[in-house]
C-alpha cells in the first residue's frame, strides 16, 4: 500500500512555532540512510538543528547494525540533528527519552496500546511498530561556554508497511492496523507531529534532564518479568527493578541485581498470567 507522497508544506504545517522557527527540514527521495545523510550534512558544515525525511532508504539501520526495512512510499524514515549544551556522558538517557516521545506521539493519534520496550523500540503487543537509532557526530566538544554534543536522532515508524517487504521472522505491525475505527492519520501528518514532538523532547532534555529522568523512572517502576539475552550469549530470566541514571536496565536475577546497557531484552510473561505485558509500564 503506497500512501501519499511526502510534502514539505504538509509536514511543516504540523509543527509548533518553536520548531518552525528553529530548524530546517529537508524532504528527500531515495537515500542510503537518513542518519547518514544528516551525518554528511554535518561534516559539510551544517549546524544543528536540522532534519530530513525520506521516501525510501536503501541501507536503513536499526540498533546494533540490524537492517531496518525501508520500502518506498510506505513508512516514516526521519532523522533530526540536534546540538546539546552538555557532554556526551550526560546523554545516556536520550535513547529512552526519544523512545518514550515516539510512544507518546503514537498514543496521541489513537494507538493506545503503544508501549516502550527498553532500550528504544516501540511495540504494540509484542509487535514492533517503531524504532530509534541515535548516534553522536560531535561528542563533548569544548567551547567558550562549556561542552556541546551534536547528536543524530533517527526514528523509523511503520505507517503502511507492505507485508511482502518484511521478512517473515520479524514480528512487526504498522499504524494503519491500530488506528481507531474511522480514524485516518496521513504519513505527512504523522511525520509533522513526530518532528514537533522530537524537537520538544530535545529542548526538554537540554533544559530539564532531571524531569526527563523522573518520567522515565515512572515508566519502569513496575516489576516486570523479562528474558535477557546478552552479547556474551547468556540467556537469563529476571524481574525489572528500574533504570539507572544513565538509562541502563536494572534486573533482579535470582536475588542479585545486574545492570544491562546493551543487552537484548524480550518479554517473559508470568507463568500464571498470559495477558500481554510490556517492558515499560504506563505512567
Amino acid at each position: 500500500m503506497q500512501t501519499e507522497p511526502l510534502s514539505h508544506a504538509a509536514i511543516v504545517a504540523q509543527l509548533d512555532a518553536p520548531a518552525q522557527a528553529g530548524l530546517s527540514l529537508h524532504v528527500l527521495g531515495t537515500v542510503d540512510s537518513t542518519n547518514v545523510w544528516c551525518r554528511n550534512q554535518h561534516r559539510a558544515g551544517a549546524i544543528p538543528p536540522f532534519a530530513c525525511i525520506a521516501e525510501q532508504q536503501t541501507q536503513g539501520r536499526g540498533r546494533r547494525g540490524r537492517q531496518w526495512q525501508s520500502p518506498a512510499g510506505a513508512n516514516i524514515y526521519l532523522s533530526l540533528a540536534w546540538r546539546f549544551d552538555m557532554a556526551r556522558r550526560q546523554l545516556g538517557l536520550l535513547p529512552l527519552w526519544v523512545g518514550l516521545t515516539v510512544r507518546d506521539c503514537l498514543r496521541a493519534i489513537g494507538i493506545a496500546r503503544a508501549q516502550l520496550k527498553w532500550p528504544n523500540d516501540v511495540l504494540v503487543g509484542n509487535h514492533k511498530i517503531a524504532g530509534v537509532l541515535i548516534e553522536s557526530v560531535q561528542g563533548g566538544t569544548a567551547t567558550g561556554d562549556g561542552e556541546v554534543t551534536d547528536m543524530i536522532i533517527g526514528v523509523g515508524i511503520n505507517h503502511a508497511m507492505p507485508a511482502q517487504s518484511m521478512p517473515g521472522d520479524i514480528s512487526w505491525t504498522d499504524v494503519q492496523q491500530h488506528l481507531p475505527a474511522g480514524s485516518r492519520v496521513s504519513r505527512n501528518q504523522l511525520a509533522g507531529l513526530l518532528l514537533r514532538d522530537l524537537a520538544w523532547a530535545c529542548r526538554e532534555y537540554r533544559t530539564r534532564p532531571e524531569a526527563c529522568l523522573q518520567r522515565l523512572r515512572q515508566c519502569f517502576s513496575q516489576p516486570q518479568h523479562v528474558a535477557v539475552h546478552t552479547e556474551q550469549g547468556e540467556n537469563l530470566a529476571g524481574v525489572i527493578k528500574g533504570i539507572t541514571d544513565q538509562g541502563e536496565l536494572r534486573v533482579d536475577i535470582h536475588g542479585e541485581e545486574r545492570v544491562f546497557s546493551s543487552a537484548d531484552v524480550s518479554l517473559r510473561p508470568r507463568p500464571d498470567d498470559t495477558r500481554e505485558k510490556a517492558v515499560a509500564g504506563d505512567d
